[in-house]
Order: structure tokens, then sequence, then C-alpha cells
């Protein structure tokens, strides 16, 4: 819930025409102020939240791949890992609170809650780096103007995955060990 309390603040602070007030513990929003104030207010709020958009997508690649050229090299840490992870998570329920997907048409993926060797380890950050490309590689990101179902929904099934994995690495991680193929 912090990030509606974010969100008010932020429209708060970029639309002065706009006030809040809290009701029986729900938040509600009154636009005050001229039609052309109103629409200046909207185009600021959406700016903003696609800028936010913007960065999260992008962050959310840099950690997919960093945590995986880590692991790869071999100097991954547990730390590290569980530090990485939860910013992921972070990022990836940021976009689905920000974009407007639906809710996936699959369920979820059933993932193992206990990591337990180096290979578990491997294929779970394998895993979540092929989420995160198939999820930012998706083509709903590239065309606003056509909405495409299908397309939201694997993007929206991506996301839940991401978050679900990337908690389920998070809890495990004190147990990670760099994994050396051959073993």
């Amino acid at each position: 819930m912090a990030w509606t309390a974010v969100f008010f603040s932020l429209m708060a602070s970029l639309a002065p025409s706009v006030e809040l007030h809290a009701n029986a513990g729900k938040a509600q929003v009154l636009v005050t102020g001229s039609q052309s104030e109103r629409a200046a207010d909207r185009d600021r709020l959406r700016r903003a939240a696609r800028e936010q958009f913007s960065q999260n997508f992008r962050e959310l690649q840099i950690l997919g791949i960093g945590l995986l050229k880590s692991h790869e090299r071999g100097d991954l840490r547990p730390p590290r890992l569980s530090k990485d992870t939860k910013n992921i998570q972070k990022r990836a329920k940021t976009l689905r609170s920000l974009a407007a997907l639906g809710e996936p048409l699959n369920p979820p993926e059933e993932y193992g809650s206990k990591l337990g060797s180096p290979e578990q380890f491997d294929q779970s950050i394998r895993e979540l780096a092929r989420l995160i490309h198939r999820f930012a590689h998706n083509p709903i990101h590239k065309n606003s103007k056509v909405f495409n179902m299908a397309l939201a929904s694997q993007a929206s099934s991506d996301l839940v995955n991401i978050i679900n994995l990337a908690k389920i690495i998070e809890d495990n991680a004190n147990g990670y060990t760099p994994y050396a193929e051959g073993n």
C-alpha cells in the first residue's frame, strides 16, 4: 500500500488543482480548477507515470542481465543475489501496477519453494533472466496504438512469474553457491 501514498503525494505535487481527502479509510481525489488546468494536470500525471514505467522497465532489464552475468562469471554472492532479486521484485511489482495489462489468462508457474543445489539455483537464475527478457521484448511495449489482449496477458503472466520466482530465489539466497558446469 506504500505505492498508493507515493502516487497520491506525486499527484498532489504535480497537480496543484487536485485535492486529496481521506474518507472512511479510502482516498478520494477531487479535481478543482478550470478545464485547461485539469487537462494539464492529467498530462503531467501521464508523463510522470510513463517516466516511472520507463525507469522501472530499464532497471528490471539491467538487474536481470547483471544477475545472470555475475552468476555466469562465478562472482555472484548470496548478499548480492538477495538484494538483486528483491529489487527485481520491486521493479516488476511497480510495472504491474503501472501497466494496464489485465490479469494473466494462464495460472502462474509452479516453482519449487526450496533451492538446495547449485544446479537448482543455476536453472532458477536462468529462468528468471529468460522471463525478464521475454517480458522486455514483448511486442505489447512497441505499439501503444493497438492493444493485443494475448500479448498483454503474456506480459502480465511474465510479470507474475518474475515476481514469484525472484521471491523464491531471494528466500533461498543464503544457500547459494556458484554452479560449476561439469560437476
